[in-house]
């Protein structure tokens, strides 16, 4: 367990820790890149400025954590349930939601682009303020998902229409 620490500009190595408990963390200009910190608990934790490429959170359980201004391209959150969390101004290109539960959740300011909600609800969620070009998900995914005009646009293929000028 790790719990009341602050880690400012430090690096961690490609590592694998399962399991681990954060509390009350602070990660400030850190990298976490390529982690692996699957079925974690992750609570009151901030990361703030911070790479986590790559970084593997599959089964963990976030509850009141911010992600502000991280890269988090490439990250897997498959099966991971979320509640009080909010990104905001974040890079999640191409990372993975398969299975995930959101409560009280929010993306502010992100890039979405090529991201997965695989068998994930997104009813409730707000994505009119972040991009993306393409996202995958399942028709039954979308409903209730709040996404602006382009982005409908875009959502259209998922749905099997044809939009002709």
């Amino acid at each position: 367990m790790i719990d009341h620490s602050r880690f400012q500009n430090t690096y961690f190595e490609n590592r694998f820790y399962p399991r681990i408990e954060l509390s009350d963390v602070s990660f400030e200009k850190s990298d976490l890149s390529n982690l692996t910190l699957y079925s974690s608990s992750v609570h009151r934790v901030t990361f703030s400025d911070c790479k986590l490429t790559g970084i593997d959170f599959s089964e963990t359980v976030f509850q009141n954590v911010t992600f502000q201004n991280c890269r988090l391209n490439l990250a897997g959150f498959n099966f991971s349930r979320f509640k009080s969390v909010a990104f905001t101004d974040c890079d999640l290109s191409g990372a993975e939601f398969d299975g995930t539960e959101f409560k009280q959740f929010m993306f502010t300011r992100c890039n979405l682009d090529e991201c997965l909600f695989a068998n994930t609800s997104l009813l409730g969620l707000d994505f009119t303020d972040s991009t993306f070009n393409k996202i995958t998900a399942t028709v039954p995914a979308l409903k209730g998902l709040k996404v602006n005009r382009e982005q409908a646009l875009s959502l259209s293929t998922i749905l099997g229409i044809i939009i002709e000028e």
